[in-house]
């Protein structure tokens, strides 16, 4: 199950265009709710067939200017950022510092593209005890009859004991086409190592 676990969280809830349509959609709705509702309960009113109703209405541009209507186009056309610049599974305080020096440069040298950071990419595995990590973690005994003795699930468990606790990716998308991606990850590239080298 926790291997399931994992690979869900590396797979699916965390795949990188299921990612920037999230995003899309979590703009959308802020640009959505802005314009339509003074009260925070008139949007019980609303279901996601609603919601999609709107979203194509503003696509076609017969309601949403603006924010509304790009991020509605992108969700119904498909028509998303590409990733330039991802860290691994388990990114951490140094990988944060460097991904933000990286969207930051990006965006100084081209100034003429959108970029998207991602840093919210992120959700605990397990919360079970795990050899060589700070963080005690619960316990899982096991009961072995034959030696009867207990011990801890992740002593007895090979593959438990590389699964890390938690998932962390960041990312960085840019408005460009697929043909010149080559260029900005090259980019990307070579800033994150000058990064790591400063640190």
């Amino acid at each position: 199950m926790i291997l399931a676990r994992y690979w869900m969280f590396t797979q699916v809830y965390f795949h990188k265009t299921r990612r920037i349509f999230d995003i899309y959609l979590s703009r959308y709705l802020k640009a959505w709710y802005k314009k339509q509702y003074e009260n925070l309960l008139d949007v019980m009113k609303h279901d996601d067939v609603t919601v999609m109703g709107e979203i194509i209405q503003d696509a076609q541009g017969k309601s949403g200017k603006g924010a509304r209507q790009d991020y509605s186009r992108r969700i119904l056309e498909r028509g998303h950022h590409h990733v330039v610049y991802e860290t691994g599974s388990h990114a951490d305080a140094s990988d944060v510092r460097v991904a933000i020096e990286v969207d930051k440069r990006l965006r100084q040298k081209y100034t003429d593209i959108d970029f998207i950071l991602d840093l919210d990419a992120r959700g605990a595995v397990h919360k079970f005890y795990v050899k060589g990590d700070e963080k005690l973690g619960d316990e899982f005994p096991i009961y072995d009859t034959v030696s009867q003795r207990y011990s801890r699930l992740s002593e007895e468990s090979s593959i438990l004991e590389k699964i890390p606790r938690s998932f962390h990716v960041i990312r960085i998308y840019a408005d460009v086409a697929k043909s010149d991606l080559r260029e900005y990850r090259e980019q990307a590239t070579q800033i994150e190592q000058e990064e790591r080298r400063a640190i």
